[in-house]
């Protein structure tokens, strides 16, 4: 029997789509992988300590290391590719990739946490964008005026090997039974995965249209704090939630609204697609190429342009929307499964190697 090579995967968390690509890679890997509380920086020294131990402990048998992400997690995977030389990748997922004032967003607007990034995406052999957008981007969605953003801009001599791989969800599981008949009133959801993404993701935004649209229901998942709230009976406000409770709020709504300033890639965007949902998104990185002809994009962050784009889908026949909802969940499927992304890393490590 010929022995599977070993993977060591870090991450700053153990994220949905951290686990996903774990356990996927195991059907052809051996993988060890360690979760630490990196978000806590009173943590960053103990943790890399412990990160420390754990190499030094598995340092023999691995063959490979994937970083999901940059920071202060991946500079000890990083050295130790150099003193064993073997393949080290770089899944970049979005805020290691952007320093963008004017959102006050993105990993490179952070000291010393900026010259880490770069000497870990210096180090390594490839890196692995789940969009194009992170190497050079640019937007006009935001206020109208124009950002400009990726590694290209923040570092003006990059030019480390790159090649995209998109992020994959498991589409047997991200379903709903749907008919013609769910379509006939629409209700709007959207989820974030927390307070600080209020404005990043365009809630204020969602939340200024809802008013002026008192028959229309709109749900927001991941916003908790009260400061953030208003009191309307078409408004309704959910904490996060697992994955399970999450499949069933995507049963009961039929519009997803992805409204970000800056996205990566935007995995929940492709979760409630596959559910049906038809996607209303900002004109922003791969929001457009996702959503493809399957919804509609909002060019500006304006409740103009989201009310005239609400306005556009009202006018069709629930039997209209109902096959927008098919094709939402036919370009999940034929683009942005988890085992196409599977096969894409499976494709660059046999490369490399």
């Amino acid at each position: 029997m010929i022995k599977k090579k070993t993977i060591y995967y870090e991450a700053p968390n153990n994220s949905s789509f951290v686990i996903q690509d774990i356990n996927n890679l195991k059907r052809d890997f051996d993988v060890v992988f360690e979760y630490l509380p990196w978000s806590k920086k009173n943590y960053i020294i103990i943790n890399i300590i412990r990160q420390f131990c754990f190499i030094f402990k598995n340092f023999k048998k691995i063959d490979i290391i994937i970083c999901s992400f940059a920071g202060y997690h991946s500079i000890l995977p990083a050295l130790l590719s150099k003193i064993k030389t073997i393949p080290f990748f770089i899944i970049l997922n979005g805020t290691e990739s952007v320093a963008i004032k004017e959102l006050k967003y993105g990993s490179l607007l952070r000291y010393p946490l900026k010259y880490v990034i770069f000497f870990s995406l210096k180090w390594a052999t490839e890196l692995w964008p789940v969009s194009k957008y992170l190497i050079k981007g640019e937007s006009n969605f935001h206020k109208g005026q124009p950002l400009k953003y990726g590694l290209k801009e923040s570092f003006k001599k990059f030019n480390k090997p790159h090649f995209v791989i998109p992020n994959g969800i498991d589409i047997n599981y991200w379903k709903c039974e749907r008919d013609e008949k769910s379509y006939h009133e629409l209700n709007f959801i959207t989820v974030v995965s927390g307070d600080s993404q209020y404005y990043l993701k365009g809630v204020d935004l969602i939340l200024e249209v809802a008013l002026i649209l008192p028959n229309v229901g709109f749900t927001i998942v991941g916003i908790e704090n009260s400061k953030y709230k208003v009191n309307a009976q078409n408004i309704q406000f959910i904490k996060k939630v697992n994955k399970d409770n999450l499949l069933n709020l995507y049963s009961q709504h039929n519009v997803y609204l992805q409204l970000s300033s800056f996205e990566g890639f935007g995995v929940a965007l492709v979760e409630a697609m596959s559910c049906g949902l038809i996607p209303i998104g900002s004109n922003v990185n791969a929001i457009p190429d996702i959503i493809s002809n399957s919804g509609y994009i909002v060019r500006t962050k304006s409740k103009e342009a989201l009310l005239e784009t609400i306005r556009n889908l009202r006018t069709l026949s629930a039997v209209e929307k109902w096959e927008l909802g098919k094709l939402s969940r036919d370009r999940v499927v034929n683009n942005y499964t988890i085992y196409n992304r599977i096969q894409l890393i499976n494709s660059r490590i046999n490369k490399v190697n």
